[in-house]
């Protein structure tokens, strides 16, 4: 029985073999596939007959063609001139317009040392001799008292403008602010352009501290090179303190009493040495002007004493006060006495009057 089956199964392996092989060499190849160039082609270009349309109105065959004339030539016209440029308008600055001073004077002042706004102060109208109690925030015409010192008051006009109104004359004289004006004639005598005579309580009352004679003459550091070198001066105005020490602007001092003006260690030196020197004792000065030094010798001297003898040896004497400056000194002394300042009682016997007068008592009075 197995004989049959093997015989079969190998026919019918025999059979699948045969199939195989003439599948395998029976299909077809596929081609292999090439790149593809594309080919330029000319362009044909097809010739259109052009048409002469001139020959349309050139025949003119109903008489409506004009032919049109040339336009006429216009001359050039010169370029625009640029715009010239306008100036930028500066206006013109207006000068401060002063106030006259007001006819007033100043009579007496009571301070209220506990409150300032208590403080009053008599002034008299010049022009109708009423006096009249005035305190701070009250008004003279166009003016209002903002301050009342021991002996002065101060006035602020409409326009800003400020009036300070002086008990005695040696008040303003000592005032700070007075020094800035000039008139150190009493102080400071000039003997030649490197010497002068100076007056050292005269000179205290009117420069009464340091920071007062810096701001006097202006005072800066100077520096060449990196280097502090001294203390420079500043604006000199005509007949003031500076003027009449022989100093310039733009001087630099470099040495007082042969000590250097460079730190602020030695400018304190040197203001130490400088408030203890007496009456008769010289200061040297050692200043740089234009590129040179120059020496100025001032010597301190009372104003009693009669003569001064310099390095030289030159003897200078003081100049005899004449007749009519002796005079007029007793008459100046003579109204300071009665430009004083009246007293309590004085002004409230003036009150007094002025009720018994009038029948009531003024608007400015004194509190009791």
């Amino acid at each position: 029985m197995r004989h049959p089956l093997w015989v079969l199964n190998s026919s019918l392996l025999f059979l699948v073999l045969l199939t195989l092989l003439f599948v395998w060499f029976s299909q077809e190849r596929i081609p292999r596939r090439g790149g593809i160039e594309p080919r330029e082609y000319p362009a044909i270009i097809k010739e259109v007959p052009t048409i002469n349309i001139a020959k349309i109105y050139e025949h003119d065959l109903f008489d409506t063609y004009i032919e049109p004339s040339a336009p006429p030539l216009l001359p050039a016209l010169p370029l625009p001139l640029p715009p010239k440029p306008k100036p930028p308008y500066i206006p013109i600055k207006e000068r401060p317009s002063f106030l006259e001073p007001l006819p007033i004077t100043l009579k007496g002042i009571i301070i209220v040392s506990q409150n300032d706004a208590k403080s009053m102060a008599t002034i008299s109208d010049n022009r109708t001799n009423q006096e009249a109690i005035y305190k701070v925030g009250d008004t003279i015409e166009d003016a209002q008292l903002i301050r009342i010192f021991r002996n002065k008051v101060v006035f602020v006009r409409t326009n800003g403008q400020q009036e300070i109104l002086y008990l005695r004359e040696k008040d303003a004289q000592e005032d700070p602010v007075y020094t800035f004006l000039g008139n150190w004639e009493d102080v400071i005598d000039k003997i030649s352009d490197t010497e002068f005579t100076v007056d050292p309580g005269l000179f205290a009352e009117r420069v009464q501290n340091l920071a007062q004679f810096i701001d006097i003459l202006d005072l800066t550091t100077a520096y060449k090179r990196g280097k502090n070198i001294g203390c420079r001066i500043g604006a000199i105005a005509e007949n003031s303190l500076g003027s009449a020490l022989g100093l310039h602007s733009g001087d630099i001092i470099l040495t007082i009493n042969t000590i250097p003006a460079t730190s602020a260690t030695d400018r304190y030196t040197i203001y130490k040495a400088v408030i203890s020197t007496k009456t008769g004792d010289t200061i040297r000065v050692s200043i740089q002007r234009a590129g040179q030094t120059v020496a100025l010798l001032y010597f301190l001297r009372d104003a009693k004493r009669p003569e001064i003898k310099l390095e030289s040896g030159q003897i200078v004497a003081e100049r005899a006060a004449r007749p009519e400056e002796i005079k007029e000194k007793e008459i100046k002394g003579m109204q300071e006495c009665y430009t004083f300042a009246p007293t309590v009682e004085q002004i409230r016997t003036r009150e007094r009057e002025n009720m018994l007068r009038r029948g009531k008592r003024p608007r400015h009075s004194i509190a009791e």
